[in-house]
């Protein structure tokens, strides 16, 4: 809250409800209040709009079909890098730079990218939310999974740390699909 916000609250605290002046004052809190909020809520779409106007920069779309991607309508929810899980003589080791994604998670698209330098990325692919499914991939180490089994083709780590396992399905058009399987450090 602003200070003029607790100022008039304050004094709306200390006037006697029976004296005219209450009345007004507490007309007066209501609209510094709704000014505050409209005001706050101005900042929070401007800097979406910022946030958005760089990463747009930052994207390479490349061969995949491009779109717009700032919208007033569209926001960033989450962003971070994911590795891709490798088996190497039975166990999972976090790959080199090439077996890694960075997701970009808006409220209404799904992108997948690859970094191409500190601040650029090769969008993989994009969908929007309604056909993107996201699956928990079970290791040997799940109640789920029988003896010896592991839900993932390939023979998963029993006890391994930091091993959180889960598909991305994608529906790109009418018949296809893309799916990808992605480690996460922690849910």
């Amino acid at each position: 809250r602003r200070s003029s916000d607790l100022l008039m609250d304050t004094i709306c605290q200390k006037t006697n409800p029976n004296v005219p002046e209450y009345e007004s004052a507490t007309r007066a809190l209501k609209a510094i209040s709704k000014l505050v909020k409209q005001c706050n809520e101005g900042a929070r779409k401007m800097e979406r709009m910022e946030q958005m106007c760089t990463i747009q920069t930052q994207l390479e779309f490349g061969k995949i079909k491009g779109f717009a991607l700032i919208s007033a309508s569209r926001w960033l929810k989450k962003r971070g890098e994911l590795s891709v899980p490798l088996e190497d003589s039975g166990i999972f080791r976090k790959g080199s730079g090439k077996q890694n994604y960075y997701l970009f998670l808006f409220n209404d698209v799904l992108i997948v990218t690859r970094k191409r330098s500190e601040e650029n990325y090769i969008v993989q692919n994009h969908a929007k939310l309604e056909n993107v499914q996201v699956e928990v991939v079970e290791t040997n180490d799940s109640p789920n999974s029988p003896p010896g089994k592991a839900a993932l083709t390939g023979t998963l780590p029993r006890a391994l740390p930091n091993i959180n396992l889960f598909k991305i399905i994608m529906t790109i058009g009418p018949e296809e699909k893309e799916q990808i399987v992605l480690n996460a450090e922690s849910l």
